[in-house]
């Protein structure tokens, strides 16, 4: 009887400490033992069960895959900031968090990437994120819908401007590709193919205010159902209009006849 108390204490205390070990050590991720006691293994501290949520575009094979620990591996020795750092290598995710169910669980929530636009640059398309983020070996064919940013730059700051010019939806929604020149300033090309030349910025925000007037001129003279190539705002005070090849000769044509 003694030896069968004093044994149930020993256990009890090896389970204690090795409790300990996590809280320590969990809220970086990693687990610093060198090695997972027989008491522990024996009291079912083992890899038994994987749960992930948030999966639409990543396989759960290729988290499993990079898990790198068998079922029936010791579950305080996996590295959870290593196992993190794989995962968000994969190119749809954004966020893994992963954290130990003991005795024998392991949860991991991912948090992937949303298709915000096609990023053309250097003559190569790729898919991105809202923040710029390329996600490798997307189909392209599957988001031809989105819109095409385009120009050193333009992945990362076309997400706060396509918010912005979606505050006048019905024009904003026919943005089909937004055009970052020398990284300073926006062209715009909307579904019809004309192109609306920005200023840049500036302290004033000039850009903005020159959108604003487009709005306004798209409102009353309905610029984007005439023949027109395009309009040039980059200069304040100044709006240049470039007529499509055919109204041009139609209004030479006019003026000879005149």
């Amino acid at each position: 009887m003694t030896r069968s108390i004093r044994w149930t204490f020993m256990t009890v205390g090896t389970l204690l400490l090795g409790l300990a070990a996590i809280s320590l050590h969990s809220f970086e991720g990693r687990i610093t033992l060198p090695e997972v006691s027989p008491d522990l293994r024996e009291a079912g501290f083992v890899l038994s069960e994987v749960g992930i949520t948030g999966l639409e575009r990543t396989p759960r094979g290729a988290i499993i895959a990079l898990i790198d620990a068998d079922t029936g591996s010791p579950i305080l020795s996996i590295d959870l900031a290593a196992l993190k750092g794989r995962i968000e290598s994969l190119p749809w995710v954004a966020e893994a968090h992963i954290k130990r169910r003991l005795p024998s669980g392991l949860d991991i929530a991912v948090v992937e990437r949303e298709a915000f636009a096609i990023w053309q640059q250097d003559g190569a398309l790729s898919l991105i994120d809202a923040s710029g983020a390329v996600i490798d070996g997307a189909p392209l064919g599957e988001f031809t819908h989105l819109p095409l940013v385009v120009g050193d730059g333009s992945q990362k700051r076309a997400a706060i401007f396509l918010d912005h010019l979606m505050r006048a939806p019905q024009l904003g929604k026919r943005v089909k590709s937004l055009v970052r020149v020398a990284d300073r300033r926006w062209d715009i090309v909307f579904d019809n193919g004309l192109r609306l030349k920005l200023p840049a910025p500036g302290v004033d925000d000039a850009d903005r205010r020159a959108w604003a007037e487009f709005v306004t001129l798209q409102d009353d003279k309905q610029i984007l159902e005439r023949a027109i190539d395009a309009v040039d705002m980059r200069v304040e005070d100044r709006l240049v209009i470039r007529l499509s090849p055919d109204a041009g000769a139609r209004l030479k044509r006019k003026g000879d006849m005149t």
